[in-house]
């Protein structure tokens, strides 16, 4: 994906964090962001893919810093926005990418399934956006990704 340059004027040191930054479209607009100025906090549950992440920042010269924390619990997701916010100071963008998928048949599916998906794609965005929300209502973004296949299943 390629930035227009107004688009890039706006993110300029502007702070981001990105749930589930470690792979996939989280990865990837963790890199656009950074490459585009802004500051981005990575996150995510597994440290090893973070500091992957963060090998392919310094390839670029670009800063970056990681937390990780499990976003379906309350505690954890508050968490990762203090640290956020004690590191840059402030957060303008949230990206709300975090998220786990369900294999298989949903009629073989099970009730911890139902729960996992649940507490961790709509309690996790919205726990961590519940944080978020004091540092960014007057002047920053929340965002949520979701996806096609939600639609289509």
């Amino acid at each position: 994906m390629i930035l227009t340059p107004d688009e890039v004027r706006a993110l300029r040191n502007k702070v981001v964090l990105i749930s589930g930054s470690s792979r996939g479209i989280g990865r990837e607009c963790a890199l656009l962001c950074g490459r585009a100025g802004a500051q981005v906090m990575i996150h995510g549950r597994d440290p090893v893919l973070l500091q992957e992440l963060k090998k392919s920042f310094r390839k670029h010269n670009l800063t970056v810093h990681s937390v990780t924390g499990d976003i379906s619990s309350p505690t954890a997701a508050a968490k990762i926005i203090a640290t956020c916010i004690r590191i840059y100071g402030k957060m303008d963008i949230l990206i709300n990418n975090a998220g786990v998928s369900m294999r298989g048949n949903f009629s073989d599916c099970t009730p911890e399934v139902f729960a996992t998906l649940l507490n961790t794609n709509t309690l996790g965005s919205m726990y961590l956006s519940h944080a978020a929300l004091p540092h960014v209502h007057t002047r920053g973004s929340i965002v949520l990704v979701s996806s096609a296949v939600g639609l289509y299943g």
